[in-house]
């Protein structure tokens, strides 16, 4: 491959994790500006469960070696271990990296706005940011180095459920949150401080 295509390559992943940061953004923003949290982080959730179900059921050669890898690998390696490039699972990571990335802000913003003290907000988004970060660990264990040949499927559809789990919990919070400001609104009449849906 030549040097001027890999460079291109190069450019059109850095294009696809734009595309990522892009929804983040918009998701983040439309969560805040309507009070919407519960709703995007649903629907982000959910767009991540599809990307990894996709990807999941999706053939195992249905994505081997990406083309950006092409430029790093030697022709020999790659016509021994990869003859067929195909990239339909690579899409299917887009899709999934933009839900599950795009859930993240509107959730930390919902934790954040419905709790009464400033000082206590602080602590609970690190706290929640810490308790985090144990599922970057379990990371290791659900994508097996064994079912490599198989697409990964332990990895993809543990990832799909607690993503969908996510998005159920979310739209329930979000039910729970508007019944309690209904009440609130009838006992006090509107005078109290409502939670953010």
């Amino acid at each position: 491959m030549s040097d001027v295509h890999c460079r291109k390559l190069i450019r059109s992943k850095a294009d696809n994790f734009n595309l990522i940061d892009v929804v983040m953004i918009v998701a983040a923003v439309v969560a805040d500006r309507y009070n919407m949290r519960g709703i995007v982080a649903s629907a982000s959730a959910m767009l991540g469960a599809i990307g990894y179900i996709a990807s999941a059921t999706l053939p195992p050669t249905a994505y081997n070696v990406s083309s950006f890898e092409q430029c790093i690998l030697t022709d020999e390696v790659i016509s021994h271990t990869h003859p067929h490039i195909p990239q339909g699972r690579y899409g299917c990571l887009i899709i999934a990296a933009c839900g599950t990335f795009a859930c993240v802000a509107p959730l930390l913003g919902w934790l954040s706005s419905n709790i009464f003290s400033p000082g206590v907000a602080g602590i609970a988004i690190a706290l929640n940011v810490s308790f985090g970060a144990p599922g970057q660990i379990t990371g290791v264990w659900i994508y097996k180095v064994n079912e490599a040949k198989m697409g990964f499927p332990t990895g993809h559809w543990t990832n799909a459920g607690c993503l969908i789990a996510l998005a159920v919990m979310s739209m329930g919070l979000m039910l729970y949150y508007r019944h309690l400001n209904s009440k609130i609104l009838k006992q006090n009449y509107g005078r109290s401080r409502l939670y953010m849906l």
